[in-house]
């Protein structure tokens, strides 16, 4: 109705009042039918992305550009971060460690999403550097650490030395670790880079030295020497069955010899397996010797 009376007092202003001339078409007014919408240029993030720390003291200011103006802004995760309005200013504020979007509109419903990631701190560590062992040859040694300081969601990045040496993230929040490192045959640095969410890194070094003494106490030790015996035959049998490969199922031979030079104690199945042990023929328990172990499968030692 407005429309209608508006175009009506034009054309009688035009018939009272002689002299009347048009504008010029640079000067037309345009005036808008009651369901149409001006266009308004797209809104567009000042930002691509956020990073924003922990705390309303770090709060930092969101800005957009273009759009319909009179602009409001909320997070999808408010555990994570919440919008602050100042007036005609929006401030994202950081709540927790993680990852969200902050969805922005303006006054003709126009939105965009914008990624923020939360963190605590710029700067990673750990609650200890380094580990150094000492791991009898041959085996392998476990432990745990920790993060002390970063921002959750922590992974292994990397290993230097993945033969030796693995480790696996235990919590991924609280930042726990487990290594095990191999022994081998010289010392040797590995290298462990730790990750958290944001993306900080930070290494972890293992120093293996390698140790050829007998790893058991003197007690341990001494209460296998209490129940020691010499292998036999009876031993490939349990109610009747066979036990053991080493036993050849009944078809092998028990080698069970000693001559002037060596003891030499093992099974051989047909010269398809054969497994030898030969050490001094005047050796006695609980010193150390030179031996010698064979084994071959099918004719492959």
């Amino acid at each position: 109705m407005k429309f209608k009376l508006l175009i009506y007092a034009i054309a009688l202003s035009a018939v009272v009042l002689p002299g009347f001339t048009s504008c010029d078409d640079d000067d037309t007014e345009i005036i808008l039918g009651p369901n149409e919408q001006p266009e308004y240029p797209s809104i567009k993030p000042g930002e691509e992305s956020m990073r924003v720390k922990v705390g309303a003291e770090n709060r930092q200011e969101l800005t957009v550009t273009d759009g319909a103006g009179d602009f409001n802004a909320f997070s999808l995760n408010k555990s994570v971060a919440t919008v602050v309005k100042d007036g005609d200013k929006l401030y994202v504020e950081g709540l927790g460690n993680g990852m969200t979007e902050v969805i922005v509109t303006d006054k003709s419903s126009q939105s965009i999403s914008i990624p923020v990631a939360v963190y605590t701190t710029d700067v990673m560590s750990l609650e200890e550097a380094s580990k150094a062992l000492n791991v009898n040859f041959g085996s392998s040694e476990t432990f745990t650490g920790k993060v002390a300081l970063g921002n959750g969601g922590y992974t292994i990045a990397s290993i230097s030395d993945e033969l030796r040496v693995s480790a696996e993230i235990i919590d991924s929040e609280t930042g726990e670790f487990e290594v095990t490192a191999k022994a081998g045959k010289d010392k040797y640095i590995a290298t462990i880079t730790i990750e958290d969410r944001t993306g900080l890194t930070v290494d972890y070094t293992v120093e293996v030295s390698t140790t050829f003494e007998l790893p058991f106490t003197d007690e341990q030790i001494s209460t296998a020497i209490s129940n020691a015996r010499r292998w036999n035959e009876s031993d490939c049998n349990l109610n009747g069955r066979q036990v053991s490969y080493l036993c050849g199922y009944g078809y092998g031979d028990m080698i069970d010899e000693t001559n002037d030079a060596n003891a030499v104690l093992g099974w051989n199945y047909i010269n398809r397996y054969d497994f030898r042990i030969t050490y001094p023929a005047d050796a006695v328990l609980n010193q150390e010797y030179d031996g010698h172990l064979f084994y071959s499968y099918y004719g492959t030692v």
